[in-house]
């Protein structure tokens, strides 16, 4: 790839057969799947109105035999029977419903991320927001509209946590690749990710490595076996016994001190607990599903054969530690947890202190697996982070995967566009960052896209070493930190100033300089809050030291004295500008790169769409 500075119309229009062939293929399963909902729908009621109608002709048959002939009571068991497969049915009906459902609204995400109405439909990912991130707000990946927003399908909030780090915390180059390399494999594998969103009972999950970690360090409770199993085993007494004097098998009068007597021991060694079980009881609850996502997805992974080494090593953690096996039983203690809670089995789990020992039973687990149990929720969590970066590979067919090298700072791509913007507003440059020219001094004016192609650059550098693909022909990265400042503001509660804040950046993206770290940086009108003549020293000053500890990286101006910058033959920069050709129109942007300085202004053109006359 060559340092020349070329522009180009977006090459989308390559692919736009393959993304129309992908939704193709999501509208059809929509309309099969809308299909089935109908269908599914149509047998649940159908099975609503048969059960209805078995139980009337059920409840006329006994009363006409409690009034008549009682003979007539055997009649009443083909309603009953018949009734009973109606409630099956509608019960079996009702899962397949949601099943399809939960399908259909997959697909139709789908849609609308192809159809680049994806905006404001999913999560920010605010919460995962870092104190002075480098990057983070200033090239949009996390907020509204984000790459974060675009990217996030994953199915859990451990994978949406897992695609956070990727997104925002610095990874060797090595990781990288492996990450690209799993999720290369994976794009094609659309039936495992569709299977993967259809986990657990419920969408929403909103249980992430805090809350499992606030279990995980809860103090043991202190239990002997002999303990649990007296528990249990007074338990199994009560309901025996109470089950007999029920169906007159025993005598109320002989047994009905006994059952007492056990309830009250049993009540008395329970509540030597109940302190400790009722946080936990909680606790539990919160956590059911997400316990129900992880064992489903574990069970998924042992499954699966890849090729790539880190997603072997994935499904070599789980298998070999035959996790969902062990996260099984786990399920189903908590799933009892749940169910004590309804009001059927509410009162009938206090007389057998159901609530004590199940806690009792998952503290057990707990501390039998609790060091094994943060790899496989790491696991689960990569899994679902990779498969969304391998859900945006397979949406997009226009991009590729970089070449990620060893050796000096590099970032060079033909045909780079935006990520964020659709393909009929995205407009493609070539960049070539290298040794030859480090950095790019863009000049230009307002709206011309200095900010677009800084963003441009930095977001497909941020999902490049996330393990995922760019918006580009080819590509070529060498090992980089991010370093952004495009969005500084003033803030009043830190007081400080615009220019504070941005000195502020770029004082924290010359400490990572000097820590050894080479960095990508992007610096959006640099020093904009002092005249030309400051501005032009201090830059030179602060562009001797990036380019001296090996940094590459743009900078935008609208100030023209800057480009001064490029006489000193120290700074092997280029200098390239964004403005209109259209003589008549200054503001007819095209937003390609183009080798030189800035000729025109469109200040007075800008003035005037406004409304201004200008003499």
């Amino acid at each position: 790839m060559t340092s020349a500075h070329v522009a180009h119309v977006s090459h989308d229009g390559l692919h736009s057969n393959d993304k129309a062939r992908i939704l193709t293929i999501y509208s059809s399963r929509v309309f099969d799947l809308q299909a089935d909902l109908n269908a599914a729908q149509s047998v649940r009621m159908r099975s609503l109105l048969l059960l209805i109608g078995c139980v009337c002709i059920a409840a006329l048959v006994i009363g006409v035999a409690l009034t008549h002939n009682s003979i007539l009571l055997v009649w009443s068991t083909a309603p009953f029977l018949a009734g009973c497969d109606a409630l099956r049915r509608y019960i079996r009906s009702g899962e397949q419903w949601r099943q399809i459902e939960k399908r259909r609204d997959y697909f139709e995400r789908g849609i609308r991320r192809l159809t680049g109405a994806w905006q404001e439909d999913g999560r920010t990912g605010e919460e995962f927001a870092r104190e002075k991130h480098l990057y983070q707000h200033d090239l949009n990946v996390i907020g509204n509209n984000s790459l974060f927003e675009l990217l996030c399908t994953t199915r859990s909030e451990l994978g949406a946590e897992k695609l956070a780090d990727y997104l925002l915390e610095p990874t060797s180059l090595d990781e990288s690749r492996l990450r690209q390399e799993a999720v290369s494999e994976l794009r094609d594998k659309a039936h495992l990710r569709e299977e993967m969103d259809l986990l657990g009972d419920y969408r929403s999950e909103d249980v992430g490595y805090s809350h499992f970690e606030e279990w995980l360090e809860l103090p043991p409770i202190i239990s002997s076996l002999a303990i649990r199993r007296s528990l249990l085993f007074l338990s199994a007494c009560v309901l025996t016994i109470g089950l007999g004097i029920f169906s007159h098998v025993l005598s109320l009068s002989g047994w009905f001190p006994v059952v007492v007597a056990a309830i009250v021991i049993h009540t008395c060694a329970a509540g030597v607990y109940v302190r400790r079980v009722r946080p936990r009881l909680a606790q539990l609850r919160r956590l059911t599903n997400a316990f129900t996502i992880l064992h489903q997805g574990l069970a998924l992974l042992e499954k699966q054969e890849f090729s790539s080494p880190k997603l072997q090593e994935l499904v070599s953690c789980v298998r070999s530690q035959n996790a969902s096996c062990h996260l099984r039983t786990l399920e189903r203690l908590v799933r009892l947890v749940e169910q004590r809670e309804k009001e059927f089995f509410h009162y009938l789990s206090y007389l057998v202190a159901m609530g004590t020992q199940l806690v009792l039973a998952t503290d057990h687990w707990r501390g039998m697996h609790q060091q094994h149990f943060r790899g496989w929720i790491e696991a689960w969590a990569e899994l679902d982070a990779l498969q969304a970066l391998a859900g945006y590979a397979y949406e997009q067919p226009g991009v590729v995967f970089p070449e990620l090298v060893d050796g000096e700072s590099v970032f060079e791509a033909a045909d780079l566009g935006h990520p964020l913007l659709s393909p009929s507003h995205r407009v493609s440059n070539d960049i070539a960052l290298n040794g030859q020219s480090p950095f790019y001094l863009i000049t230009g004016s307002n709206m011309a896209g200095k900010s677009t192609i800084l963003r441009t650059i930095g977001l497909n550098a941020v999902i490049a070493f996330a393990g995922g693909p760019v918006q580009a022909s080819c590509a070529r990265l060498s090992h980089l930190a991010v370093c952004a400042s495009l969005a500084a503001s003033d803030s009043l509660m830190e007081g400080k100033s615009k220019f504070l804040a941005e000195i502020a950046r770029l004082a924290a993206t010359v400490s990572m300089v000097r820590s050894g770290r080479p960095i990508l940086f992007l610096i959006d009108e640099m020093l904009s809050g002092t005249n030309s003549r400051d501005r032009a020293q201090a830059a030179e000053s602060i562009l001797r030291i990036l380019l001296g500890s090996g940094a590459i990286g743009a900078i935008s101006t609208h100030d023209l004295a800057l480009a001064s910058l490029l006489d000193n033959p120290a700074l092997a920069g280029a200098l390239v500008h964004m403005e209109s050709e259209n003589e008549e129109d200054p503001l007819d942007f095209d937003y390609l790169l183009k080798p030189g300085v800035s000729k025109n202004s469109s200040a007075q053109a800008i003035i005037r769409m406004v409304g201004i006359s200008v003499h």
